[in-house]
């Protein structure tokens, strides 16, 4: 048998004032509730039903509960990373990538390299293409060949570059010399103007 719990006992004191006639009384139920304007996402509230509504909110429980375990984080949603999965010529994640310890959410233009599965440009190059010469494991020596300008018409230029993937996040870019490491960086982390680039 159910017990009275502290919920029960302010239901029944609400029963002797809104039920006179010895009906059957109100009794504490948790269910799923909206917050604020009607919208989701909603919350569990204790309520004082009588035994028609308890029906009724069992029912409605059932339609709403699956719903509101999805929605109730309200922003878990809507920052999920919609953005392409890893692929391409290197298999890594398409979207903006920043050089290891430098912040996603202020880099500066020489530290952001951007993958659209067929090459890494520069904030100051764009529609780069690659050509694989040799490919060992995780490693890449190709020949890049870039417009020499992040807008506007500008000549094509090819150099020779080896890039080494560590993960679908994570790779090394070295041009005849030591290279940088990049990682790549959530869209929900970037500032507006790399968010709309991204896209």
């Amino acid at each position: 048998m159910r017990t009275e719990s502290a919920h029960d006992s302010l239901c029944r004191q609400r029963s002797n004032n809104e039920i006179p006639d010895g009906g059957t009384g109100l009794t504490s139920r948790l269910v799923w509730r909206r917050i604020g304007d009607g919208r989701p996402p909603f919350r569990l509230a204790w309520l004082c039903q009588a035994p028609s509504q308890r029906e009724d909110s069992t029912k409605h429980a059932a339609i709403i509960g699956p719903i509101a375990v999805l929605l109730a984080a309200g922003t878990a949603v809507a920052s999920v990373d919609m953005s392409p999965r890893p692929g391409g010529v290197y298999r890594l994640k398409p979207g903006i990538y920043v050089a290891r310890g430098e912040s996603c959410r202020s880099p500066a233009n020489a530290v952001i390299r951007q993958y659209d599965g067929r090459g890494i440009s520069g904030a100051h190059s764009r529609a780069c293409r690659v050509t694989i010469r040799s490919h060992r494991s995780n490693r890449f020596v190709v020949d890049q060949s870039c417009i020499d300008a992040g807008s506007g018409p500008a000549p094509r230029s090819t150099e020779r570059q080896t890039v080494t993937v560590h993960d679908a996040l994570t790779f090394t870019q070295a041009t005849g010399g030591t290279g940088t490491t990049y990682r790549y960086c959530p869209i929900d982390q970037l500032p507006a103007g790399l968010r709309n680039a991204e896209s």
